[in-house]
């Protein structure tokens, strides 16, 4: 019996499944999803105030607000997507603020702009990437009020 599991225990298909199974949920779109959720980068942002303005021709709002930076690690970026009627797609948005290495703690942006009208910001969601280590983490950053 103990013959038979080493066996099985040390053939190709269980070593390439293992290998599979160690990337998908270290190196994945999966992974990086999982460590935000369990283990964020930052809190959810809490929105101080905003103001719609136009941007280019279309209305747009700048947010100020905070969020607890938690971990140490390397800014990546913002996705920032809009559901409506069961479609989902992307919204422009970046930090207006100018960049900086943020320490841990508490954090505060004065402006951070996205491309929708105010009426239409509880619509959207957003998720801020960053790299720990060798590892993406895709952390919730923003909840509109309609999901």
């Amino acid at each position: 019996m103990v013959v038979t599991v080493k066996k099985w225990a040390l053939s190709w298909p269980v070593f390439i499944v293992s290998i599979a199974w160690l990337w998908v949920f270290s190196i994945g779109d999966i992974a990086a999803k999982t460590q935000g959720r369990l283990f964020p980068v930052v809190t959810p942002f809490v929105v101080n105030t905003v103001e719609e303005f136009d941007l280019e021709g279309q209305r747009a709002v700048r947010l100020s607000g905070t969020a607890y930076k938690l971990r140490a690690c390397a800014y990546g970026g913002v996705t920032w997507l809009i559901t409506t009627h069961g479609t989902q797609g992307t919204v422009r948005a970046y930090f207006q603020d100018k960049p900086q290495g943020r320490e841990l703690g508490l954090q505060t942006w004065s402006a951070l702009i996205v491309g929708v009208s105010a009426s239409r910001l509880d619509l959207t969601h957003a998720k801020v990437h960053h790299t720990c280590g060798l590892f993406p983490v895709d952390t919730p950053f923003y909840v509109g009020r309609a999901l």
